[in-house]
């Protein structure tokens, strides 16, 4: 935890109480961001809003209902989770969640199957283009819309060793008796 002094000097980090957004623009740790929404919120032209951010334990910061987070590909989290409020996307990367709202900001596929996501979130879309996002088959979500896709079908990889260039392959779910997949015919 920084000190008033560091936490106020930060660069890259603003909080818009009106507007409920913090938004990062250099890269931050999330501690960073966490020390200067608590410097901001403790400023007295601040204490009629909301905190932005706050943790009971370290790991898991919550943002306020209503609020949003913008920059999110600046910021480095590591092993914490961000819940609560909305996080903006404009691009697909690793993200580490508690139950929040993802609002895309761009239209296109987002591969969240990398994502460590704990509890249920909320997909929007702002972008006025489609938007496809692939999640894990176990990670709870609601889709407020509009058109976004949810591919959360499972993901399963399979390795074979010494496939002659040019083979024919073909993949049978024997449970099922059903043939999955044909290659080369």
């Amino acid at each position: 935890v920084a000190n008033e002094a560091t936490a106020s000097s930060y660069t890259g980090v603003s909080v818009n109480g009106v507007a409920k957004t913090i938004t990062i623009s250099a890269s931050r740790t999330l501690q960073e961001v966490y020390d200067y929404c608590q410097w901001w919120a403790a400023q007295p032209s601040n204490v009629n809003y909301d905190i932005p951010l706050s943790t009971t334990d370290g790991v898991v910061f919550t943002m306020p209902s209503g609020w949003t987070l913008i920059g999110f590909s600046s910021l480095s989290i590591g092993t914490k989770r961000i819940g609560g409020g909305t996080i903006e996307l404009s691009s697909a990367l690793p993200l580490t969640l508690a139950t929040t709202t993802i609002k895309f900001t761009a239209g296109g596929t987002y591969d969240l199957r990398g994502s460590d996501i704990e509890g249920t979130i909320t997909l929007t879309n702002t972008s006025g283009s489609p938007v496809t996002v692939r999640l894990l088959s176990t990670v709870p979500y609601v889709n407020s819309g509009p058109s976004i896709t949810v591919d959360n079908r499972p993901l399963v990889t399979l390795t074979a060793a010494n496939i002659p260039t040019g083979a024919a392959v073909r993949l049978y779910n024997v449970t099922q008796a059903a043939e999955i997949i044909v290659t080369g015919k």
